[in-house]
């Protein structure tokens, strides 16, 4: 009876060990498509608002005398919302969403490699 004991007792905690193991939610974790959705938002998202945050102070950087340029550049970014945004509202809502994911990823990422290498060049002269 001892054996059958200790054998009931090891099983248990071999499929104890097995559903709780700390993995378990690692693959769990993984497995979600929300989960990756979400992560892939928190970065983007993350990444748009600290681009957003370091370029007026590049600018403050650049020209320590004045606040212009760091003024120009969003309020031309906040003027090109407010002129674009009703045509790309209506791009988004008449064309495949792939397409427009993917359109829009890449001016993204674009523009931002474009205004990083314009503050590249710009840097060294400064005032």
């Amino acid at each position: 009876m001892a054996s059958t004991d200790e054998d009931a007792f090891s099983t248990y905690l071999e499929i104890d060990y097995e559903k709780y193991s700390y993995l378990w939610w690692k693959e769990k974790l993984w497995e979600s498509t929300y989960t990756r959705i979400y992560i892939s938002h928190a970065l983007s998202a993350w990444g748009d608002r600290m681009w957003g945050f370091l370029v007026p102070l590049l600018l403050a950087e650049l020209f320590p005398s004045t606040l212009l340029p760091a003024a120009l550049v969003l309020f031309f970014a906040n003027l090109a919302c407010a002129f674009f945004g009703s045509f790309v509202g209506r791009w988004v809502d008449n064309s495949p969403r792939q397409m427009v994911v993917q359109t829009s990823l890449v001016i993204q990422n674009v523009s931002v490699v474009l205004c990083a290498l314009f503050l590249f060049l710009i840097f060294p002269y400064r005032e």
